[in-house]
């Protein structure tokens, strides 16, 4: 099949109208994720398993526990390399415990490291007495 230039325009520009739109739907989702976390999520403790330099910036390896199961999974920390052992809040979602937000801002105080986190999280971020 021989294509005209003005055939391969219009092939072409299908072809990024696609792409766009698939970017699109990719970055509305993980929009609508994060909001969903933020307004129905319950808080937990993370603690840093490794965090190394990636060409995308540094990543960290968190653990975590919810309703007793065990999770780990890589999160971007634009803040800089993390130490290990290091523990920080994060918000998940108690119906999908694998959707969370990592909360750099707001590392665990001293007063709480010693705490054990409820097995259904918090609903508010706990504070020092």
């Amino acid at each position: 099949m021989d294509l005209t230039g003005k055939e391969t325009f219009k092939e072409n520009k299908r072809l990024l109208i696609v792409f766009l739109s698939i970017v699109f739907l990719l970055f509305a989702n993980q929009l609508y994720r994060r909001n969903k976390v933020y307004n129905n999520g319950v808080y937990s403790i993370c603690t840093i398993v490794y965090s190394e330099g990636y060409k995308g910036g540094i990543m960290s390896r968190v653990k975590y526990e919810y309703k007793g199961k065990q999770f780990t999974d890589l999160v971007h920390t634009p803040g800089g390399m993390k130490t290990f052992g290091d523990a920080y809040f994060i918000k998940l979602l108690p119906d999908n415990p694998d959707a969370f937000v990592f909360l750099e801002d707001f590392p665990v105080p001293a007063c709480l490291l010693n705490v054990k986190v409820p097995p259904d999280g918090w609903k508010e971020l706990p504070t020092c007495k």
